[in-house]
């Protein structure tokens, strides 16, 4: 598996301050099965702003494997699974992340 893609964005669905991230994950089909994504989101200095949620994108998930050395065998191939990632964003991060936008040079936050 590998990411292949993320696009941040704001999320104004979202009555908090949100992001939205569009995700593109390169998988195998029956060698490699996505079950579901979530995690945290950190500054590049390792503080956590939020933790992420996966909603889903597709109606279905890349998850069925399949056996090596039988009929399955061709039908291996890399595909792109999509979703998107949702962190809502507390005003201590915002204060946070002010912080670190001021203390760089060209004001940006580096995210993780």
């Amino acid at each position: 598996m590998k990411i292949k893609n993320i696009e941040p964005k704001p999320y104004e669905k979202s009555v908090l301050p949100s992001i939205i991230f569009e995700v593109e994950i390169s998988h195998v089909k029956y060698q490699e099965a996505i079950i579901g994504i979530n995690g945290w989101l950190e500054t590049d200095d390792g503080k956590i702003l939020s933790s992420i949620d996966e909603h889903i994108y597709e109606k279905t998930k890349a998850n069925e494997i399949g056996a090596r050395g039988s009929s399955f065998d061709l039908r291996f191939k890399e595909e792109i699974y999509k979703t998107r990632i949702i962190a809502f964003i507390r005003k201590q991060s915002l204060d946070y992340i002010e912080k670190r936008r001021i203390a760089d040079k060209k004001g940006d936050v580096r995210l993780n």
